[in-house]
């Protein structure tokens, strides 16, 4: 008995055949989601991942450019920046509203939050200056971005290297193995 329904939200597919890029898409998205949380790292470790697994194999560059479309409530938001491999960091990052009004812009660790000047180059984190920022001291417009793209999961609960492991040398197979 509810009260309300849930809500649902589009379903996504991604079919093709293997080897297509179905996996690395999800875990790419997996992979902003956590730039939001922090903790980079240990994301990296617990898929036994290395950094260096995060570089192109074609191009090769220090760091990973990005660009992600938010739509919330508040409006289209374009959250876009740099993140160094070397500290798992963005080295510059911005959320522009719709009207291209800036409402974060981090570079160097200097942070501007709306009116609100920041200083995070002695703070260690690891991905976005989003996961450091509180979310009530933001306002609703950089909350709502902030919970949409902190929501964004990836669902990898069983790992493909496991699996492809004979089985008698597999203890753990991921997180729902």
């Amino acid at each position: 008995n509810f009260d309300s329904a849930p809500r649902l939200r589009p379903v996504v597919v991604l079919i093709g055949p293997n080897g297509a890029g179905k996996t690395t898409i999800l875990q790419a998205l997996g992979f902003l989601g956590q730039m939001v949380r922090g903790g980079l790292r240990r994301w990296v470790e617990d898929r036994e991942w290395s950094v260096r697994e995060l570089c192109s194999r074609v191009i090769v560059k220090p760091s990973l450019n990005f660009a992600v479309e938010v739509t919330t409530q508040q409006g289209r938001f374009l959250w876009q920046g740099e993140l160094q491999y070397s500290g798992l960091r963005c080295s510059h990052e911005s959320i522009k509203s719709e009207g291209n009004e800036t409402l974060l812009f981090q570079s160097g660790g200097l942070c501007k939050v709306e009116n609100k000047d920041y200083d995070f180059s002695a703070v260690e984190f690891e991905g976005s200056v989003l996961s450091v920022l509180r979310s009530d001291s933001l306002s609703e417009r950089l909350r709502e971005v902030k919970a949409l793209l902190s929501e964004i999961g990836l669902l990898d609960q069983l790992s493909p290297e496991r699996l492809r492991r004979p089985s008698g040398k597999v203890a753990h197979l991921g997180f729902g193995g």
